[in-house]
């Protein structure tokens, strides 16, 4: 299990629970993190809701695009147009997302 896979593995998580609103646990004994990377992530997750280049400009534009769409469809709509054109205020509703629903 490498860096990679774990990053793959915390894209899909923080998707399930930022963009689907899924309440997820994530177990990680100290056996499972085979380098200080994967908990450097993990504190930054849990800090932040964020990872610092986690995303590529690829996977990023598609997270954003689901975003919209799953904002759009809630009972949370953006305050304007304006808002769901700007990507900071985007990333910021899908970080408090992943915040409140990931333990």
């Amino acid at each position: 299990y490498t860096l990679a896979h774990f990053d793959e593995d915390l894209k899909k998580l923080m998707t399930r629970a930022g963009v689907e609103q899924q309440k997820v646990c994530l177990v990680l004994d100290e056996a499972d993190a085979v380098s200080s990377a994967f908990l450097e992530r993990m504190n930054a997750l849990l800090a932040s809701g964020e990872i610092p280049g986690l995303w590529s400009a690829d996977d990023l534009s598609k997270l954003l695009v689901a975003c919209r769409e799953a904002r759009r469809g809630s009972s949370q709509a953006f305050d304007s147009t304006e808002d769901d054109n700007d990507d900071a205020i985007v990333l910021d509703w899908f970080a408090k997302r992943v915040r409140t629903n990931l333990h």
